[in-house]
């Protein structure tokens, strides 16, 4: 039975959209808490396993979703590791809402044309890319930075491949309870 607006319409968060985000927000939640236990080459790159569970939401349940699955999970892992507030907090929010926002724009595109894999690596593009922007604009003023954003996106598009090779394979071997609203 779908929640009712104050109308007596069905909301969008139906009692089953909202198992899902929450079935996929502890999902990235348990993902990220795994990776923030592996090792890291450096201390700001990471493989975004975290990432796989926005991404079956976003192909699963909808722009929206994605977003609500991503935001749930960045600040509920700030909570946990006490980064909540702090600049870590702020960028791994940034980096979360611009590369919701672009694999959103780029799920309107066919599947056939752009799958699981792109999205993931134009998503994690963007997270580094947003989370350069905002370290250069409120942290380090040095455009020696910059030097890093190399190495870090060719991590990231790496990273990306694998987060979307992961998400395209449990796309097809994931119940379509699981994934749908149906």
């Amino acid at each position: 039975m779908p929640w009712r607006d104050k109308q007596g319409g069905s909301s969008f968060l139906s009692y089953r959209r909202l198992t899902r985000i929450a079935l996929w927000t502890a999902v990235g939640v348990v993902l990220a808490a795994v990776e923030h236990w592996l090792p890291s080459p450096l201390p700001w790159i990471r493989l975004g396993i975290a990432n796989i569970a926005g991404l079956l939401a976003l192909l699963g349940l909808g722009i929206g979703s994605a977003y609500m699955v991503s935001l749930l999970r960045v600040v509920l892992v700030g909570v946990l590791l006490g980064t909540l507030g702090t600049p870590a907090f702020l960028l791994s929010s940034g980096g979360a809402v611009g590369a919701v926002t672009v694999m959103a724009l780029l799920s309107l595109v066919p599947s056939h044309i752009i799958g699981p894999v792109g999205l993931s690596v134009a998503g994690a593009w963007t997270h580094m890319t947003v989370q350069f922007t905002l370290v250069s604009l409120l942290v380090v003023r040095d455009p020696a930075l910059f030097a890093l954003a190399g190495p870090s996106l060719i991590a990231a598009v790496a990273a990306g491949t694998l987060v979307g090779w992961i998400v395209a394979l449990l796309w097809r071997k994931l119940p379509a309870r699981l994934v749908y609203l149906s």
